[in-house]
């Protein structure tokens, strides 16, 4: 998830998965005991997370599609 958030969220939503982790986090130490599973996971995605920056910024220099495109795409399948 880590990856994925840093990879495809716009910056305004930060609080909002900030307060996700953190339930997050809270559940697998307190109700499912799989915390140190939690950790070993968010550590590996931490490692990697400069190559998932270098994706990020490859995304978007790319041309974006228009909402309108995509509508006349989807009309066309």
């Amino acid at each position: 998830r880590w990856l994925l958030m840093c990879l495809y969220q716009p910056w305004r939503n930060l609080p909002y998965l900030v307060y996700g982790w953190v339930h997050s986090a809270l559940f697998h130490l307190l109700k499912a005991g799989h915390f140190g599973a939690f950790l070993r996971g968010l550590g590996s995605a931490w490692l990697a997370t400069p190559r998932t920056w270098k994706k990020r910024l490859e995304r978007s220099r790319q041309p974006h599609n228009s909402n309108e495109r995509i509508c006349r795409l989807l009309r066309e399948c």
